[in-house]
C-alpha cells in the first residue's frame, strides 16, 4: 500500500461519510429534536461506515501509523459526540422553548407567600419531599429576614413556629443526629471509624470494579412498594441549619448579605425542583424580570469568578475550605487540574482507538471520567488528591513496558506536578486541623437541636410523662 492510496481512501471516505456540513447539520437536528427517526437511523447507518472504515485502515495501512492513528481516533471522536447525543435524546421530552422553561421556573417563590399555610404537605413520595423540604427552608429564611427589617411580629413568630411544626410532623425525630455506635462494636472498630472520619480512604470511590453485568438490588422492586416505604429525613446539614436559623431568628445579629444569598439560594432550589417534578401551574404567566434571578442563580453557583473589564468581581462566601484538606471543597485546586485532566483523557481515548479493549488504558480512562465528574463545589483536595493518584497508579504499568512513542506522556507529568502541589498543600493545612476540629464539633452540636426541640414542646404541652 503506498501513500497516494492512503490519501485516496481517506479523501473519499471524507467527502462521502464525513462531510463538515452534513455533519454539523445532523447533530443540529438531533440537539433540536427535529425530525429524529430520520436522523437517528442515519446516524446509525454513519456509525457503522465510520467503525468499519477505521478498522479496516488500522488493517491496511499499518506502515502509516503515525498518520492513520490521529485520523482515526478523529472519527472516534465524532463517534462518540453522536453517541452522546443519542443518549441525551433518549432522556430528552420534547422540545420546549427555554426562556418558557426559565420563567416557569421562577415563578413560584415570586407567587406562593399568600399560599403558604397550604402548600407545606405531609410528603407521600420522595420526589414531593425533594420539593417541600427546599420550600420549607425558603419561608423559614423569609421569616428571619421580615423578623430582622421589621421585627419579631406575631404573623413572623406564626410563620416561623408553622413551618419547624411542619418539619418536626414529618420528620422521624428520633432518627435525627443519633451518632451511637452500633451493637457489638469493639474499641477498635470504633477508633478505625473515628480515624476515618478524620482522615477518609477516597481511594475506595474510585476504585475499579467489574460491576457492567450485576443488577441492581431493588432492580425487581416495584415503585408503589418503595414509595409506600419512603419517609421524611433531613441530613446532617438540614440540621445545622435549622439550628443556626433558630439562633439567628431570637438573636438581634444583623442579617448578612450571605444570609440574603442562601434565602434566595433556598427559594429558587424549590422553585426548580417544582418545576422538574411537573408541580406547577401550567397557566401562570411570568414577568420578563425574572430572567435576572436566572442570571444571580448562575452567577451565585460559580464559586468565585472576576470581570476584570466590568469591574465586577463576585467572591466565594467565606468558608472552611483551607482548614480542613480532606472534608472542605477547595475549587481552586479542582480547576488547576481540569485542564490538564481533559488532555490526559483525550491521549488516552487517542491510544484506545490504536489498542480497543486494552485493559490498562480502560481503567486509566474509568478513573480520570470519575475524577472529570467530581461536583468542584463538593469536592475536598483530599478526594481530588486520591483520584489523581489512582489514575497515577493505573497508568504505571502502561507507562512502564510501552514504547515512547505511545506513552501517556506530557499531561501525565502534569498531574504529577498537581499531585505533589496538593501534598505540599496537606502538610500546609495540618496547623488548621485543630480549628476545623472544634468547628466539627459545633456542628455536631448543632444537629441535636432538633430533638432537644421537640423534647421541649413535648415538656411545654405536657405530654412528657418522665
Amino acid at each position: 500500500t503506498s501513500f497516494s492510496e492512503l490519501y485516496r481512501e481517506f479523501h473519499e471516505f471524507s467527502q462521502g461519510f464525513l462531510d463538515v456540513s452534513k455533519t454539523k447539520d445532523l447533530a443540529e437536528q438531533l440537539y433540536q429534536n427535529k425530525d429524529t427517526t430520520m436522523a437517528v437511523n442515519r446516524v446509525q447507518n454513519l456509525q457503522t461506515s465510520w467503525k468499519a472504515f477505521s478498522r479496516r485502515s488500522m488493517e491496511t495501512f499499518q506502515g502509516y501509523e503515525d498518520i492513520v492513528a490521529p485520523l482515526v481516533a478523529s472519527i472516534s471522536l465524532v463517534a462518540r459526540g453522536f453517541e452522546s447525543l443519542l443518549g441525551a435524546l433518549e432522556k430528552k421530552p420534547a422540545y420546549v422553548d427555554l426562556t418558557t422553561q426559565m420563567k416557569v421556573c421562577f415563578s413560584f417563590p415570586r407567587n406562593y407567600a399568600d399560599e403558604s399555610k397550604t402548600s407545606l404537605t405531609s410528603p407521600g413520595t420522595r420526589e414531593q419531599w425533594m420539593c417541600l423540604e427546599p420550600l420549607a427552608f425558603s419561608e423559614l429564611f423569609r421569616a428571619l429576614i421580615s423578623a430582622n427589617t421589621f421585627g419579631l411580629d406575631a404573623s413572623t413568630l406564626d410563620l416561623w413556629s408553622r413551618t419547624v411544626q411542619y418539619f418536626l410532623a414529618v420528620v422521624d425525630c428520633t432518627a435525627v443526629g443519633n451518632t451511637q455506635h452500633e451493637a457489638g462494636s469493639t474499641d477498635e472498630s470504633v477508633a478505625e471509624k473515628r480515624f476515618r472520619s478524620l482522615f477518609p480512604d477516597y481511594h475506595r470511590d474510585f476504585a475499579i470494579k467489574n460491576t457492567e453485568d450485576e443488577l441492581p438490588e431493588t432492580a425487581d422492586r416495584n415503585e408503589d412498594d418503595v414509595e409506600s416505604k419512603f419517609s421524611a429525613s433531613l441530613s446532617d446539614q438540614d440540621c445545622e441549619l435549622l439550628a443556626w436559623l433558630h439562633s439567628k431568628m431570637f438573636q438581634s445579629s444583623h442579617v448578612e448579605v450571605e444570609d440574603r444569598i442562601k434565602a434566595f439560594h433556598y427559594s429558587y432550589q424549590a422553585a426548580a425542583r417544582i418545576f422538574h417534578a411537573k408541580l406547577y401551574d401550567k397557566n401562570s404567566i411570568c414577568a420578563e424580570e425574572f430572567l435576572s434571578a436566572h442570571i444571580l442563580a448562575i452567577s451565585l453557583a460559580t464559586p468565585k469568578c472576576q470581570f476584570e473589564s466590568t469591574g465586577l468581581k463576585i467572591e466565594a462566601i467565606p468558608g472552611d475550605y483551607d482548614q480542613d484538606f480532606h472534608h472542605y471543597p477547595n475549587t481552586d485546586e479542582i480547576r488547576k487540574v481540569s485542564g490538564p485532566l481533559d488532555r490526559l483523557v483525550a491521549r488516552v481515548g487517542q491510544l484506545l482507538s490504536l489498542f480497543p479493549g486494552n485493559a490498562v488504558l480502560g481503567s486509566v480512562f474509568k478513573v480520570a471520567d470519575r475524577v472529570r465528574k467530581l461536583d468542584a463545589l463538593h469536592t475536598s483536595a483530599g478526594k481530588l488528591m486520591a483520584g489523581l493518584e489512582e489514575i497515577m497508579k493505573h497508568s504505571q504499568d502502561w507507562e512502564q513496558h510501552s514504547s515512547k512513542r505511545v506513552q501517556i506522556g506530557e499531561p501525565l507529568i502534569e498531574l504529577r506536578q498537581l499531585v505533589a502541589a496538593l501534598r505540599k498543600l496537606e502538610l500546609e493545612s495540618w496547623p488548621k486541623l485543630l480549628l476545623s476540629r472544634e468547628k466539627e464539633f459545633d456542628r455536631k452540636a448543632r444537629r441535636k437541636w432538633i430533638r432537644l426541640h421537640l423534647i421541649f414542646e413535648e415538656f411545654l404541652s405536657g405530654d412528657v410523662s418522665q
